[in-house]
């Protein structure tokens, strides 16, 4: 059978197809701050709430529904993500307008860079690309990056990144899923990150641990047997984490790294600069 391409008029799902679209729309629903969901964290919700298996079968018609839920439009494009698409950026402006507008703009939403004071240098590398946009809305607030190359991260990409942090040492705040390659992903990383920065590396792994498994309730499944690297025990994705409950263990790890007192000096000194960036530049438009 043909597969579908662009927009879908003629598509008339069943009636268990429509109540798995309601089940989807549902947890879009209520994870509505967190959007756009991974398709793996919407299935992983439904399999929470006993709407469907834990199996890879069950997953893919799951992808496949959604895909089409989309092309249909009884599901926004934007509620979803896959992150499969690389883009560049250009940077440009239409006007001269424009450029003072983007200036004044800027101006209004300054953020000094929060961790510039701190004694330590903070940042949070996840293993599953399409979580990045959720972990950014926690971390942003405190100037801390998120980082992913996605699967297995190339040595070129481990240097470039220990090499920015600089003379600092560094936490880095793990999550990642706990299996055999994310095992074998986390020690590469600490070991690679170690060896190349040229402060002292403290990686913490964030999620997933054997006591969230638990305490958490998340759904878990044995080892694959076709992967033969050691392991002990079951396995289990990040994206089983409820987003809201992964913002939390996030946020609470990144205020117990940092300097609490500083940070908050950064934060009024942000409004002192802001302040006084406003007042120039209303000086420079009295010359325009």
């Amino acid at each position: 059978m043909t597969r579908a391409r662009g927009y879908i008029t003629e598509w008339k799902p069943t009636a268990i197809t429509l109540a798995r679209i309601d089940d989807a729309k549902s947890v879009l629903a209520e994870y509505e701050a967190y959007k756009p969901l991974t398709v793996r964290q919407v299935f992983y919700r439904l399999v929470a709430q006993q709407k469907t298996d834990k199996s890879e079968r069950a997953y893919k018609s799951l992808c496949d529904i959604l895909t089409k839920a989309r092309r249909s439009g009884r599901i926004a494009f934007e509620d979803l993500r896959d992150d499969r698409l690389y883009t560049s950026s250009v940077s440009s402006i239409e006007r001269e307008q424009d450029f003072w507008r983007e200036v004044e703009t800027y101006a209004d939403r300054l953020v000094l860079d929060r961790l510039s004071t701190q004694s330590k240098h903070l940042v949070v590398w996840c293993e599953a690309r399409g979580m990045v946009p959720q972990l950014e809305t926690v971390a942003s607030e405190y100037s801390v990056r998120v980082l992913c190359s996605g699967g297995f991260d190339s040595v070129s990409s481990k240097y470039a990144v220990a090499q920015s942090f600089g003379d600092k040492d560094v936490v880095v705040l793990h999550i990642g899923d706990r299996d055999p390659s994310g095992e074998h992903i986390y020690k590469s990383l600490a070991d690679d990150l170690s060896a190349f920065a040229r402060g002292h590396v403290s990686l913490t792994r964030l999620a997933v641990t054997t006591e969230q498994i638990d305490g958490l309730g998340l759904p878990t499944a044995p080892p694959k047997r076709t992967d033969n690297r050691s392991f002990d025990g079951v396995t289990c994705q990040a994206e089983a984490i409820a987003p809201d409950v992964l913002a939390d263990i996030l946020k609470n790890a990144i205020r117990e790294t940092i300097d609490l007192d500083e940070f908050d000096r950064c934060l009024r000194e942000e409004v002192r600069v802001r302040k006084s960036v406003g007042m120039k530049l209303a000086r420079v438009g009295a010359f325009l």
